[in-house]
């Protein structure tokens, strides 16, 4: 899935151990292989499949988190109550701003790792500011 319709080149994981990973980046990849992939947009794909919103997102599409979240929408978002995720150096502080009105945003990066994990949980209009209780 991503925000248009068409194909995308991806690259494997430049990883001896990484057998399956592949990429949209050059980063971490091995960029003399190739394989073209058909894509589809994630809000068209949520409409043909009659999902208006879904409770839970667990995204890990090898750097089109950005993407496909942003075509989701705020509407379609609006219900989501954690979505889980992994970054992959695309774009990655750009996703947390865009659903940082919608929900509280937890990020763990290790140093010197370009890989890392988010976490966000819808915000509790009951709540404080910063969506939790006091």
């Amino acid at each position: 899935m991503g925000a248009t319709d068409g194909a995308i080149e991806m690259f494997p994981s430049d990883a001896e151990t990484n057998m399956g990973g592949y990429s949209l980046y050059e980063a971490g990849s091995d960029t003399t292989l190739r394989t073209r992939v058909e894509i589809r947009r994630a809000s068209s794909m949520m409409r043909e499949l009659n999902l208006p919103s879904a409770d839970v997102i667990k995204i890990d599409t090898e750097g089109s988190e950005y993407a496909i979240v942003t075509d989701l929408g705020k509407e379609f978002l609006r219900n989501v109550q954690w979505i889980y995720g992994e970054l992959h150096g695309n774009k990655d502080f750009e996703l947390p701003a865009f659903l940082s009105d919608q929900f509280d945003i937890g990020i763990k990066r290790t140093m010197g790792k370009r890989l890392f994990m988010f976490q966000a949980r819808k915000k509790n209009p009951s709540s404080g500011e910063d969506g939790f209780s006091s």
